[in-house]
């Protein structure tokens, strides 16, 4: 893995000079490709995964980004190749060495805590100057109460024997601060080309480089919409009965125990611990079924259950997978639920993930 200062790049460097995918010949001239790198908003993407040999492509669900307006600004919604985290990136058209060179720059916001910390675990000074190289719209004032701050948590490190280790993990280049994204598009294939890079400080030096995902082809996705919400309550198991379990506190997880399931068996979920097993009276709940990131069921409703101390609600879906997968990309399964109380509705998003044999 390559990596690189940012300083004195010119055209962004690596990913400007790399992701020319479009150039002025005849050939392109020639192309119907209609994506337009202004007009993203509201596009789905997927990482279209090569295929050892000869077999091809298949989409990778997990890897995919969804691009949106807000407040009248694109930004995008990627998921880093994580089985269950999204991140929002803000965006920003770029021609660097003229329209043949357009690409779209997406940027996580950069914490100026993160940063600051990162640059004093390199042994520079959080001032003005080195921030100001790193970010150039942090204000003097933002920098020198940051730097305070940092100052007092690192005594308070130091004062616990901690900070040693931790400096250890802040001045890394696996401390990944800020993740960046750099957009192109491929006019003979007519898809998107995507690099997925990260920023941090090394030494006090601000430093860009690969996320594992690299650069890679995205087809849009055609079909319906994709789940683009991060899990807040990794709390479904997976059983073999259809009936809910005697003793949830006995059930595991067979994907947390490296364990397989057969393909073409049913599989169980459900929703065993979290807010969301008892019932508030006076309140309503419904839930969406997401298997591998796309919708199987939506506007479901809980079994609700008397139960000593209130009502109990079992959330539930059986599943058959009829596909292999692995450790490295098995199958996830996702319950989006919405609990409503009056004019307030709160939102909780369930996972788990098996791997089938």
């Amino acid at each position: 893995m390559l990596t690189r200062t940012l300083i004195g790049l010119s055209c962004l460097q690596l990913m400007a000079c790399n992701l020319k995918l479009a150039d002025t010949t005849e050939t392109q001239e020639e192309s119907t490709c209609d994506i337009n790198l202004s007009n993203l908003a509201g596009t789905e993407w997927v990482y279209a995964e090569a295929l050892p040999g000869d077999q091809g492509e298949k989409p990778q669900y997990k890897t995919r980004v969804r691009f949106d307006n807000s407040d009248g600004k694109l930004g995008a919604k990627y998921t880093v190749s994580s089985l269950s985290d999204v991140y929002d990136y803000k965006c920003e058209l770029s021609e660097a060495g003229g329209s043949s060179d357009q690409q779209l720059v997406c940027k996580q916001d950069a914490s100026i805590d993160d940063f600051c910390m990162a640059v004093m675990a390199g042994g520079e000074r959080c001032a003005l100057k080195p921030m100001q190289r790193i970010n150039s719209t942090w204000t003097k004032e933002e920098i020198e109460a940051t730097a305070k701050k940092t100052k007092e948590a690192i005594a308070q490190y130091k004062a616990k024997g901690e900070w040693d280790q931790l400096r250890a993990r802040f001045n890394s280049l696996l401390n990944k601060i800020q993740g960046v994204l750099y957009t192109a598009v491929d006019n003979d294939k007519c898809r998107l080309m995507i690099t997925d890079n990260y920023v941090t400080v090394y030494n006090g030096v601000k430093i860009e480089d690969s996320n594992p995902a690299g650069i890679n082809a995205y087809d849009q996705n055609e079909g319906k919409g994709l789940l683009f919400k991060a899990c807040t309550a990794p709390y479904i198991f997976d059983t073999d009965s259809a009936d809910f379990p005697a003793d949830p506190g006995s059930v595991t997880m067979t994907y947390q125990n490296k364990k397989t399931r057969p393909t073409g068996d049913p599989i169980h979920f459900w929703m065993l611990y979290g807010d969301m097993r008892m019932a508030q009276e006076g309140c309503s709940y419904s839930y969406d079924v997401w298997v591998n990131y796309q919708l199987k069921e939506s506007g479901l409703t809980p079994e609700t259950v008397d139960v000593r101390g209130g009502k109990e609600l079992r959330w539930h879906h059986e599943h058959t997978f009829s596909t292999k997968s692995d450790m490295l990309n098995p199958h996830v399964v996702s319950f989006d639920i919405t609990k409503t109380c009056g004019d307030k509705s709160d939102n909780v998003v369930a996972c788990n993930a098996v791997v089938t044999d």
